[in-house]
C-alpha cells in the first residue's frame, strides 16, 4: 500500500508462490456468483484463436509456395529418377529421393533464414527501438526457440515435397527416360473430395467460430486449412474448366491455356501457390476493412470538428495546478484558436485523480423506470438466467450506450463558451439556463418532469470488503433543459458553479476547450504536444479531426507483399512451363515464328497461372477472414448489448476495389514480367522419338 502511494505496483511473493483458491478472492467470487466469471479455456481465447489461425495459414501458405519449387526440381530430375526406377528402384525409393531433397532444402533454408534474421535484429535493433520509442529488452537467443524454428523449416520442406514425390514415383519409366509426358484426365473422385472438404471446412470454421464445435482455435484453424486444401484438391479439375474458354482467346493465350490444361501436374501446384498468396492477401484485406468499419461505427467525436481539447489528465498535473502553463503552451503553439472555454470536474468526497486515496463519484443517472435492470440498483439480486433473459427481451437493455468519453467527468462545470466549444451549441438561451442554476442535458432519456437525476456514490472503504459490498448511493435532482437529442452525449450534464455549491459538492479545474474556425495544422499540433511534454507527463490533448482509419496502409502493404509472393510463384511455374514446352518453342522457331510470339507465349503461360490462382485465392481467403470476425463478435458479446453495438462488432466489409485490383493487376503484371524476361533467341533441339 505504501508503494501504491508513489505510483508503484507491487506483487506479493507469498501470493504468487501460494495463490488462494478462486472462491477465496472476493472479486472472482462475485463474478462466479453471476455466472460470468468462469475462466475462458486458453485455446478459446480470442487472441489465441487469431494468432493460431494466422500462424497456421502462414505455414500452409509456405508449404504451397514451396511446392512448385520442388516440382521444378522433380521435373528437371525426371531422367535421373527414371534411370533409378529402370535400375530396379521401387516407388518408395523414388519418393525417398525427392523427400530427401525436401529435407535438405527445408533445413538449409531454415538455417539461412535463422542466421539472416538474427543478423538483421542485431544490426537494426537500436534503430527500431528509436523509431518505436521504446526498448525491446536485451538481446537474448533461446536455443529451444531456435530449434523450434529449424524444425518448422524441416517439416515445411518435407510437406512441400510430398506431392512432387508422389507424382515422381508414379511417372511412367519410359516416358521419363524419353522426356515424354503422360497426360491423364483429372480425377473426379479427387474433385468430389475437394468439394466436400471445401464445404465442410468452411462450415466448421464459420460455425465453430462461435463455440459450436469444440475449441474455437481448432475449429477456425482446422476449418480454414481444410477448406483451402479442398480448393487445392479441386484445382486440377478447375484448370480443365478454365480450358474451355480457350476457344474464344487469341493465339498466344490459347496456346498458353492449352499447355496449362494438358500439363495439370505442373499447373496445379503453381496455381495452388498463387492461390495461397492471394488468399492471404484477401483474408487480411477483409479482416482489416471489417475491423476498420467496426471502429468507424464505434467512434464518438470528442467534440465538434476542429475542437482543441486540453485536459489535466493523470499523474503529477492531474490536480490542475499546471493548467495555466499548459494553456499558455497550447495558445503559443497553435495560432487562431479563438475564445477559450475552461471546464471544471465535479467531485464528491475527494478527488482520486488529483492524488486522493478515497473519493466518491458523481454521475448522471437515467430515471429508474428507464434503466436496464442488468445495470440497475437491484442487479445483485439477478441470477445468470435472469441476466440472459433480460438482455434478450428487455428493450431498455438494447438502447445504444456508445457515448462520448473525456477527462472532464459526467457532470461538468462551465458556461456558454463551454457549450459552444465542446458541444457545438451556440444558442445563448442554454448559457442563460446554466447561469440560472439549471443543468443542460443532451439526451431526452435522462430528462423527467423537467429534472435530471445525479447519483452521488460514497467512497469504497479501505481494506478488505465483502464480495457483495455496494457503496451507498444518494440521488439528487436538478432542474434541467434539453439542448440536443444526441444519444452519444447521454450521461453528460453541464451545470454552473453556483449549482455545484448549492448541492454541497466541489469542483476541480480540469482543462480547456477551443473551437477555431479552421483545423489546426499538423505542424502546430506537434509543436503543442512537444511543449506540453516538456511540462508534464500524462496530459490529455487532442484535436478533433473526425475518424481516421489506421488500416489503409497496412492493407495496401500486405496486398503488395502477397502480390510479390504470387508473382514469384507464378514465375517459378513459368520457368517450369518453359522447360517443359521447350519442344514447342523449338517447333515455333523452326517454322519461322517471330521472337515476339515466343515471348508472348511465355508471358501468357505465366498470366494464365496467375489468373487462375488469383480467382481461386479470392474465394479461399474469405473463409478465415469471416471466421475470425465472428470470433471477435462472439467474444465481445455481453448480456444487454445494444443493437448498435451488435451491428458494429459484427460488421463485415469486403474491399472490392483491393480484391479486384489483385485479381486483375496480378495476371497483367505476371504477363508483362514473364514476356520481358523471356529470351528472344532459342537453341534448336533435336526431336527424340
Amino acid at each position: 500500500m505504501e508503494l501504491n502511494k508513489y505510483g508503484f505496483i507491487a506483487s506479493s511473493r507469498a501470493v504468487l508462490l501460494d495463490p488462494p483458491a478462486r472462491s477465496e478472492v472476493p472479486f472472482y467470487a462475485y463474478l462466479d456468483s453471476r455466472g460470468s466469471g468462469s475462466p475462458t479455456p486458453f485455446f478459446d481465447r480470442t487472441a489465441v484463436v487469431i494468432l493460431g489461425t494466422v500462424v497456421g495459414m502462414a505455414l500452409l501458405e509456405i508449404v504451397l509456395l514451396a511446392g512448385p519449387a520442388f516440382a521444378v526440381g522433380a521435373r528437371r530430375s525426371r531422367r535421373q529418377l527414371g534411370l533409378l526406377a529402370a535400375g530396379g528402384g521401387d516407388r518408395a525409393q523414388v519418393r525417398a529421393v525427392v523427400l530427401g531433397g525436401g529435407v535438405v532444402l527445408g533445413l538449409t533454408g531454415a538455417v539461412v533464414g535463422l542466421v539472416g534474421g538474427i543478423g538483421l535484429v542485431a544490426l537494426f535493433r537500436t534503430r527500431a527501438e528509436a523509431a518505436a520509442g521504446e526498448r525491446f529488452g536485451h538481446f537474448d537467443l533461446q536455443p529451444l526457440d531456435l530449434l523450434g524454428i529449424l524444425l518448422i523449416g524441416l517439416v515445411t520442406g518435407l510437406l512441400a515435397a510430398v506431392v512432387p514425390a508422389v507424382q515422381a514415383s508414379r511417372q511412367d519409366v519410359v516416358a521419363a527416360l524419353t522426356g515424354r509426358d503422360t497426360l491423364k484426365p483429372p480425377s473426379r473422385k479427387l474433385a468430389l473430395l475437394g468439394l466436400l472438404m471445401l464445404g465442410g471446412g468452411s462450415a466448421l470454421a464459420l460455425l465453430g467460430s462461435t463455440g459450436g464445435f469444440g475449441g474455437r482455435s481448432l475449429s477456425v484453424l482446422g476449418g480454414s486449412v481444410v477448406a483451402e486444401l479442398g480448393m487445392v484438391a479441386l484445382t486440377p479439375y478447375l484448370v480443365g474448366l478454365f480450358g474451355r474458354i480457350g476457344r474464344w482467346l487469341p493465339l498466344g493465350p490459347r496456346l498458353a491455356l492449352r499447355d496449362s490444361v494438358r500439363h495439370r501436374g505442373r499447373t496445379a501446384p503453381a496455381v495452388a501457390a498463387v492461390m495461397a498468396a492471394v488468399a492471404g492477401s484477401v483474408a487480411v484485406g477483409v479482416y482489416v476493412a471489417s475491423s476498420d468499419e467496426q471502429h468507424r461505427r464505434e467512434y464518438v467525436a470528442a467534440g465538434p470538428a476542429n475542437a482543441v481539447i486540453l485536459a489535466s489528465g493523470w499523474g503529477a498535473s492531474a490536480d490542475g495546478s499546471m493548467l495555466a502553463q499548459q494553456r499558455g503552451a497550447v495558445q503559443n503553439s497553435v495560432p487562431g484558436l479563438g475564445a477559450r472555454a475552461d471546464v471544471q470536474r465535479v467531485t464528491y468526497l475527494g478527488d482520486c485523480r488529483a492524488g486522493g486515496n478515497s473519493c466518491g463519484s458523481v454521475s448522471v443517472a437515467l430515471p429508474e423506470e428507464r434503466q436496464c435492470p442488468i445495470w440497475g440498483k437491484n442487479r445483485r439480486s439477478l441470477t445468470a438466467e435472469d441476466i440472459d433473459r433480460l438482455g434478450r427481451e428487455d428493450p431498455r437493455c438494447k438502447e445504444d450506450r456508445i457515448s462520448r468519453g473525456n477527462s472532464f467527468g459526467s457532470v461538468q462545470v462551465g458556461d456558454a463558451n463551454l457549450l459552444r466549444n465542446l458541444y457545438g451549441i451556440a444558442d445563448p438561451a442554454f448559457g442563460q439556463a446554466v447561469a440560472a442554476g439549471k443543468a443542460v442535458v443532451f439526451d431526452e432519456r435522462y430528462l423527467k418532469d423537467g429534472k435530471v437525476s445525479i447519483d452521488l456514490t460514497e467512497p469504497y472503504p479501505a481494506g478488505p470488503m465483502d464480495a457483495n459490498f455496494e457503496p451507498a448511493v444518494r440521488t439528487v435532482t436538478v432542474d434541467a433543459v434539453l439542448a440536443a437529442g444526441d444519444a452519444a452525449l447521454g450521461g453528460t450534464a453541464v451545470v454552473g458553479a453556483d449549482t455545484v455549491r448549492r448541492l454541497g459538492l466541489t469542483s476541480t479545474d480540469a482543462g480547456s476547450v477551443w473551437l477555431p474556425d479552421t483545423a489546426p495544422t499538423d505542424g502546430s499540433e506537434q509543436r503543442a504536444r512537444a511543449a506540453l511534454a516538456k511540462l508534464s507527463d500524462g496530459i490529455d490533448f487532442e484535436v478533433e479531426r473526425g475518424y481516421r482509419s489506421p488500416g489503409d496502409l497496412i492493407s495496401l502493404g500486405l496486398t503488395a507483399f502477397a502480390g510479390l509472393v504470387a508473382l514469384g510463384a507464378a514465375g517459378i511455374a513459368t520457368g517450369l512451363a518453359a522447360a517443359d514446352s521447350q519442344r514447342d518453342l523449338t517447333t515455333l522457331a523452326a517454322v519461322g515464328a517471330a521472337p515476339r510470339i515466343r515471348r508472348t507465349l511465355s508471358g501468357f503461360q505465366c498470366g494464365v497461372i496467375a489468373a487462375m490462382g488469383a480467382l481461386l485465392g479470392a474465394v479461399a481467403g474469405v473463409v478465415p477472414a469471416v471466421a475470425l470476425r465472428k470470433v471477435e463478435a462472439a467474444s465481445a458479446a455481453y448480456p444487454g448489448m445494444s443493437l448498435q453495438e451488435e451491428a458494429a462488432k459484427g460488421a463485415l466489409v469486403f474491399p472490392w476495389f483491393t480484391i479486384a485490383g489483385t485479381v486483375i493487376l496480378l495476371p497483367l503484371l505476371a504477363v508483362g514480367l514473364a514476356a520481358l524476361l523471356t529470351r528472344s533467341r532459342i537453341s534448336l533441339l533435336r526431336r527424340s522419338g
